[in-house]
């Protein structure tokens, strides 16, 4: 027999897959334009300058794609195979649990190994320009690797122990989230505390934010509580050493997991509790059943978890809770505008992921189930079906969308007395409101038309919130081109305003087509996709 033969099937899939190519162009064409985006705004800064800023922007993006790539891709694959009742199928003959995982993780990883060198090529171009070492450069790729290996591990293990997508998908980003930043914040809070400076080091070995950070060459030589060398290479082993752990719980329990398991709506055991809990009482669900019922029914079905809204407003109170807290810990530092405009990126983009992803979550799973084919066969027409996924969505997101909304306004008001701010608050609060729509319409149609929420939602956020960006760097590349190359061109230099002002357009615009393409195709192809054979091409 083989050694790991689904490795080699998934492999020579994976590789011809359209995916691989189409992701490895556009990883390459965003790197292309996110350098040209950072040439053209630092004109006049020397190259080491450059170089530097055009290695870190890009090397952070490129880790976090690496760390939050395993929960996109691997939450669901073993889980997915439980649920649809082949991971059973695979025990039947003489493939071992490391078998399946390495095979899940070979197929998962190489669309995301084949984008990361294809940025790396990019990323080294900040050698010839100053300012990087040869170094400086491996040790960052070594760490781009090891959160995408912990990435994976932690979505592997998730989909192992998890039935359900959405429960795997919410545990793998909590261990890698818990990793990553709560890890090293509780241990600073524990410094504060204690006052053992030892402490740190042990704290922040555990997180692979750790290694990247002290990757870079000015936090590589520099001393923090200790020899940072030391800490990254740490950081380095304690990390991959975590992978191989989660990976191998994954192999020992996927044997284990894959029969059914009855749900008990009533009893004393964990299940039954969670379950009770997450879905609410008996009393709680037959006081909401009738109006949602007579409402709409999706609405019903979509909106029936317990605490599916609450649990946006506990997001945003423990994230004031965390802001108050570096308030009254930094004192008036926190209050600097740097702090409040990661404030608004960090809200924004959570909210707009978790928009994206409910919004792909119904339709896609219910046209592989073809539970939405036999939902078509009730009375419900299309248009009650969309409108009750609009309308749970509204239900869910519409008043934390307008606190979110209000504390841009809340910051913009706090920083009136500089006027370079204005136009930068009111682009953020412009940005906010037309990516939601835009996000929640096309991931719906997008869902249903791959069949994947994970792919739907995957290709809706590349072309709402990055296509936008990949056009405005061709802008400015083609405008600095003309204007160099045609010499009767008088050189213009956009101020801050202008391109403030044109970037709010093209995002719009961009919004606005996106949504009218989204929801023509929801309500004139809804019944025609949702009767479409999973791995049919759509015409």
């Amino acid at each position: 027999m083989i050694f790991l033969p689904i490795v080699e099937r998934e492999l020579r899939v994976a590789a011809r897959g359209r995916a691989a190519y189409w992701t490895r162009f556009a990883a390459g064409l965003g790197a292309i334009g996110f350098t040209i985006m950072i040439l053209v705004s630092m004109t006049y800064a020397s190259p080491s300058a450059v170089g530097q800023s055009l290695f870190t922007g890009l090397a952070s993006v490129v880790f976090f794609v690496c760390l939050f790539s395993g929960p996109t891709l691997t939450a669901d694959t073993l889980s997915s195979e439980k649920r649809e009742g082949t991971l059973g199928l695979l025990f039947l003959t003489d493939l071992k649990g490391y078998d399946i995982v390495m095979g899940k993780l070979a197929a998962t990883s190489l669309t995301t190994i084949y984008s990361a060198l294809a940025v790396v090529p990019v990323l080294s171009f900040p050698l010839l320009m100053g300012g990087v070492g040869l170094a400086e450069l491996g040790r960052v790729v070594l760490a781009f690797g090891n959160a995408l290996f912990f990435s994976l591990s932690c979505g592997l293990f998730a989909s192992a122990v998890c039935v359900h997508a959405r429960k795997a998908a919410g545990l793998a980003f909590l261990l890698v989230g818990g990793f990553t930043v709560l890890a090293p914040m509780f241990g600073v809070i524990l410094l504060e505390q204690s006052g053992h400076k030892n402490f740190v080091p042990m704290v922040l070995m555990f997180s692979p934010g750790c290694a990247f950070i002290t990757a870079f060459a000015p936090v590589y030589k520099q001393n923090f509580a200790g020899n940072n060398v030391w800490l990254h290479w740490a950081s380095q082993g304690i990390t991959h050493a975590l992978a191989w752990l989660l990976l191998l719980a994954a192999c020992w329990i996927t044997p284990r997991t894959w029969r059914d398991k009855g749900m008990i709506v009533e009893g004393r055991s964990w299940r039954a509790r969670w379950h009770q809990f997450w879905m609410g009482s008996r009393a709680w669900r037959n006081q909401f059943r009738p109006p949602m019922l007579t409402r709409n029914p999706f609405l019903w079905l979509v909106s029936r978890e317990r605490w599916k809204v609450e649990l946006v407003w506990f997001w945003l109170g423990a994230s004031g809770v965390l802001w108050l807290y570096g308030w009254w810990n930094t004192g008036r530092y926190w209050l600097e505008p740097e702090n409040y405009i990661f404030t608004a990126i960090v809200l924004q983009l959570v909210l707009k992921l978790w928009v994206t992803g409910e919004a792909c979550r119904q339709f896609g799973p219910d046209r592989r189930s073809s539970a939405m084919e036999l939902l078509l066969v009730t009375p419900l027409t299309e248009r009650e079906i969309i409108q009750g996924q609009v309308q749970a969505l509204f239900r869910q997101f519409l008043f934390p969308a307008l606190l979110v909304l209000g504390l841009h306004a809340g910051f913009l008001a706090w920083n009136w007395h500089d006027p370079e701010w204005h136009s930068l608050w009111l682009a953020g609060m412009i940005w906010l409101c037309g990516d939601l729509p835009a996000l929640a319409w096309t991931g719906m149609w997008l869902s249903l038309r791959t069949a994947s929420a994970e792919r739907g939602m995957t290709i809706a956020l590349l072309l709402v919130m990055v296509v936008p960006w990949l056009v405005y760097a061709a802008t400015l590349l083609a405008v600095g081109v003309a204007t160099d190359v045609l010499h009767w061109i008088k050189p213009v230099t956009p101020t801050d305003l202008a391109l403030t002002i044109y970037w709010i357009v093209l995002s719009l615009l961009n919004n606005l087509i996106l949504y009218a393409w989204a929801r023509r195709r929801l309500h004139t192809n809804f019944r025609t996709m949702a009767a479409r054979p999973v791995g049919a091409t759509p015409k």
